[in-house]
């Protein structure tokens, strides 16, 4: 099974995060390259996207 975690910009994927396990945790997203803005992040399980939401960035 393939689990990875897309962030998006503006109709742009910024990150694309592998993740080795499925249920819960946590995860930290590099926001090195994020300005204040609303970014969209999908959870994809074998190349299907399974959820979306939106996230609010204020540094």
């Amino acid at each position: 099974m393939i689990i990875s975690l897309k962030v998006c910009h503006k109709g742009q994927i910024i990150q694309n995060i592998s993740l080795n396990s499925f249920g819960e945790g946590s995860i930290d997203v590099d926001k090195s390259n994020m300005s204040n803005s609303t970014y969209y992040y999908s959870l994809f399980v074998d190349g299907r996207r399974i959820e979306t939401k939106k996230m609010i960035a204020k540094w």
